[in-house]
């Protein structure tokens, strides 16, 4: 699980939980052992949690493009980080 924390971008914006990957990069080891066994739990038994699933869609504006145009932005989703290492954790067991 370390590596997966690791391996994240240390400036990625959170979602609506407001937990960043800075702030998973700097838990005690006490904590980490914590969030595994949360993680060991939400696999074994096969329960993703409702709030990892949300996600908020944010439009951002395209470099050069016109402010007037709804095609002159793109779709950012902004999901939970935790549910993003667990991602992350569960793509480097497959």
């Amino acid at each position: 699980m370390l590596q997966a924390v690791r391996e994240t971008k240390k400036h990625s914006t959170p979602g609506e939980d407001k937990i960043s990957y800075e702030m998973l990069q700097h838990l005690s080891k006490q904590s980490l052992v914590v969030l595994l066994l949360m993680y060991n739990k939400v696999w074994r038994d096969g329960v993703f949690p409702e709030a990892w699933r949300h996600s908020v869609i944010k439009p951002v504006l395209k470099y050069g493009k016109p402010q007037e145009k709804n095609s002159s932005y793109r779709p950012i989703s902004l999901t939970c980080v935790l549910g993003k290492v667990m991602e992350k954790l569960v793509t480097n067991r497959l």
